[in-house]
């Protein structure tokens, strides 16, 4: 989704100097060559008690000392009961002069504009509502939104967002009916799709593959554990040695807290149905993009495999244990047709059930493909307009 967002914003505005506010910037110089990238802007109450652990975090992978924390920042905004009102008070002066000298903040694609993360939303929403008081061009990207359960969160968001002065959302389901509660002026929301999808479409196969692809999500905000993949997985392996096929492993997250492969591969009882698929690719995405284009039905329990795939024309059935991502798969099936994509609930739905959708969606296949590929076509140009309209308003500002 970065990659996507810094490409659009340099092929329109090809000038410009794009700064990324990052805990891991040896991985920003490493794949983007040409940014700068930015230790992440300093709220002098956290640091008070992070200092401590600050030697702590070196020591260990960056995707994991970004998890832990984040959660300690949870903890004390819900210690403090931390909102908007104190935003002002929380960066200091060299803070303030960073911010002074950006011409615009955008917050690029992501889901966590929720409760399920909403240590890290309320984070980003203080950074934008700093950058809004400086009077500064404020833009959200490639955004999934809510479910929103805390009052604190909302309250957050209906005051940064309606000041925003655009946010793309990637599915008109769940995320439109959320601004639409917090009373987000119509007229600053554009429905894109996901940022992801053009690099997806644009690494497409001719044809369709072979293999069923697999993902299971083991976290708590998937509510999705090993008992559980193990025993779907039975169904799912029944079926794919009955098509005469074999599995391979879409990877999205590969942290030590969530890893997709090991998690996937785990659930898998008979080894022998699995495929070893090799990529060299050390960019993040690259070979979930590129294992996908072997599969004809992708069957996941993560939203970005489910992207991947039907952005490639291959068909998904996406694994929803919970409301957050019954939203997720259903506003991705809604953006591609409801065509192709099919949501199996597991709070309400057999294991029978999950048998006939992968049937169904692997005869298919092939009727689904054109018309999977036309839909994402299409939200790549939605959302190559809203960065025109994004690097309009910017130029606009600055010629102002």
């Amino acid at each position: 989704m970065l990659r996507v967002a810094l490409a659009r914003i340099k092929k329109i505005l090809p000038h410009a100097k794009l700064s990324i506010l990052t805990r891991a910037p040896e991985v920003i110089l490493r794949s983007f060559p040409g940014v700068s990238p930015l230790p992440p802007l300093s709220k002098l109450d956290l640091n008070i008690i992070r200092r401590p652990n600050q030697r702590f975090y070196k020591w260990l992978p960056w995707r994991i000392s970004v998890r832990i924390s984040d959660f300690e920042e949870q903890l004390w905004l819900n210690k403090t009961n931390w909102g908007l009102s104190n935003y002002g008070a929380i960066y200091g002066s060299e803070t303030l002069k960073c911010l002074d000298d950006f011409d615009a903040v955008i917050g690029t694609g992501g889901g966590y504009l929720n409760s399920t993360f909403e240590g890290h939303a309320i984070s980003v929403l203080t950074l934008i509502a700093t950058a809004q008081r400086l009077g500064k061009p404020t833009f959200l990207v490639g955004q999934g939104i809510g479910p929103i359960k805390s009052k604190r969160l909302a309250l957050t968001m209906e005051k940064v967002l309606n000041q925003l002065d655009l946010i793309c959302i990637r599915e008109k389901n769940s995320s439109y009916k959320v601004l639409e509660e917090l009373c987000v002026d119509s007229t600053r929301i554009r429905v894109t799709g996901d940022d992801a999808i053009e690099l997806a479409f644009n690494s497409r196969p001719n044809t369709l593959g072979d293999f069923v692809g697999l993902n299971f999500r083991k976290a708590s905000y998937s509510a999705i554990d090993e008992k559980f993949a193990c025993d779907i997985s039975e169904t799912i392996c029944d079926v794919v040695e009955n098509l005469n096929s074999k599995i391979i492993p879409i990877p999205i997250s590969l942290s030590g807290l969530d890893d997709d492969e090991k998690a996937t591969v785990n659930a898998v009882a008979n080894k022998k149905l699995l495929v070893n698929f090799e990529n060299n690719s050390d960019i993040m995405g690259d070979s979930a993009i590129s294992a996908v284009g072997n599969c004809r039905v992708v069957v996941t329990a993560s939203y970005h495999a489910g992207l991947f795939a039907l952005s490639q024309g291959v068909s998904v059935l996406g694994i929803a244990k919970n409301q957050y991502y019954a939203d997720k798969f259903n506003g991705l099936a809604d953006m591609f047709g409801n065509v192709g994509c099919t949501v199996w609930h597991a709070d309400r739905m057999h294991k029978d059930r999950l048998r006939e959708i992968l049937l169904e969606l692997w005869s298919n296949a092939d009727l689904a493909r054109d018309i999977l590929l036309e839909k994402a076509l299409e939200q790549i140009n939605l959302g190559d307009e809203a960065y025109l309209e994004v690097c309009n308003i910017l130029d606009t500002s600055n010629r102002s």
